[in-house]
């Protein structure tokens, strides 16, 4: 004798089928969020404006804040030197004598060479 499936049974049997193909949308739907969560993360790390590029020019702004602070104060040091000259007729006189390797008139200059070792 051959049963035939209540209603019951056959409402349990596409219940069960919505079920399992409701499973396999939503599988579908989390692995497509899933990739969209992967590809603003690889735009967020690796992009144009990402971490790495944005730690790379903090890198490079640091050097150059380096450098700056460097010439700021080879330039305060060339500015004191100019005004030392304006001013003082001895510092100029000074460097003339050290750079130049110049004399007052009847001054007698006397060149020891230093010994060879």
């Amino acid at each position: 004798m051959v049963t035939m499936p209540t209603i019951q049974g056959v409402a349990r049997l596409t219940r069960r089928d919505r079920q399992a193909k409701g499973c396999q949308v939503m599988k579908v739907v989390i692995g497509i969020m899933l990739l969209i969560v992967l590809l603003l993360q690889q735009q967020l790390w690796f992009g144009p404006s990402g971490y790495f590029e944005r730690k790379a020019l903090a890198e490079r702004l640091a050097e150059q804040q380096t450098r700056t602070e460097a010439l700021a104060l080879r330039n305060a040091k060339m500015t004191a030197e100019v005004l030392a000259l304006k001013s003082d007729t001895s510092a100029f006189e000074a460097r003339a004598r050290s750079e130049l390797g110049m004399v007052k008139e009847d001054e007698v200059f006397y060149l020891t060479p230093e010994p060879e070792h």
